[in-house]
């Protein structure tokens, strides 16, 4: 939870959230970031989910194996 140094920016004049690294599902599947708004006197929260897709993004590996053909 929160945010990891150097994984996410937010821009704070537009408000998009960025990626600033490749994000993998098998190293990490969800991120959760609480984002605070400060305007003297006033405070905002908002929790935001970030869940990634487990995608094939790894080229099949085959171990040592054996074809036969029977005629």
């Amino acid at each position: 939870e929160g945010n990891i140094p150097e994984v996410f920016q937010l821009d704070i004049f537009s408000g998009e959230l960025t990626a600033l690294v490749d994000l993998d599902y098998e190293d990490r599947p969800e991120y959760i970031l609480v984002i605070q708004a400060t305007s003297a006197p006033l405070v905002s929260r908002a929790t935001v989910h970030v869940r990634l897709l487990d995608r094939n993004d790894n080229p099949p590996v085959l171990g040592n194996f054996e074809i036969l053909f029977n005629n």
